[in-house]
């Protein structure tokens, strides 16, 4: 059930670090979601909904760099995994070349 006790209109710590700002006004920008579908989704008043979504428009620079922060991140992972891949696989080849030799 949507609390209407609380001022949505000023967007709190906790709505930013739970993502929630970026994740409502993605849906409602990006994936062309009307503010009901959005309202519906998250179990949200249309206030709650517009607020996130002024937020985020207020803040979109902000939210762009941790987004490339974040892929970033994700491709530095992505390097290291494969490139671990390559290194346990020659390594699985060596042992495997060994124990040919040894037969």
């Amino acid at each position: 059930m949507v609390s209407h006790d609380r001022d949505f209109l000023a967007i709190d710590a906790e709505w930013r670090a739970e993502g929630k700002v970026h994740v409502i006004a993605e849906m409602y920008i990006y994936a062309n979601a009307t503010i009901e579908q959005v309202m519906a989704q998250y179990d949200l008043s249309a206030a709650e909904v517009h607020a996130a979504i002024a937020y985020y428009d207020d803040h979109q620079s902000q939210f762009e760099a941790e987004e490339r922060a974040l892929q970033a991140l994700i491709d530095q992972a992505r390097v290291s995994s494969e490139t671990r891949l390559v290194q346990l696989r020659a390594r699985a080849e060596e042992i495997g070349r060994n124990k040919a030799i040894e037969s």
